[in-house]
């Protein structure tokens, strides 16, 4: 079988190289030391920290769905992001975690540059949903000032 042959030729394989200051006995510490060094990250994302570093926003824009992420700290910005969607049914997801200070602004927009929906929140949220029918999200704006929270956003077509 080929099974027991290779096992046999691995077995005298490790057999011949147990002799004392044989140059291959360093092969099993090289190997842990290169794994130890190359499985270290600079950059670990502690628990709890949904959106990765603070102050640096996380965009999912895919076809029928969009999704916001930042944990931020004392946070301005004024972001416009052109939505895929094609339904004119659509759902929108809110969480706001940790909030500290500062206010977060959400607009949609439809083709004709309408606001059809806005929200605005300067305090926790554990879970806000809501449905908007009667248009097709065209524009979607997220204007922060002074945030510190962690913010998700979700907007997602109904079918």
């Amino acid at each position: 079988m080929i099974y027991t042959d290779f096992s046999s030729t691995a077995l005298q394989f490790l057999n011949k190289y147990k002799e004392p200051n044989h140059s291959m006995n360093k092969v099993p510490v090289l190997f842990l030391l290169i794994l130890l060094i190359f499985s270290c990250r600079e950059e670990i994302v502690e628990p709890g920290n949904f959106a990765g570093n603070i102050n640096e926003p996380i965009q999912i824009n895919d076809q029928n769905s969009f999704t916001f992420l930042i944990n931020a700290r004392q946070f301005s910005m004024n972001l416009t992001v052109p939505a895929t969607f094609n339904s004119s049914t659509s759902r929108i997801s809110i969480t706001l975690n940790d909030h500290e200070s500062g206010t977060v602004f959400i607009s949609i927009r439809d083709s004709a540059n309408r606001e059809r929906y806005t929200h605005s929140l300067a305090e926790d949220v554990s879970f806000y949903t809501d449905v908007m029918d009667g248009f097709v999200p065209d524009i979607i704006k997220i204007r922060t000032e002074s945030f510190s929270g962690k913010l998700r956003i979700q907007l997602t077509d109904v079918f």
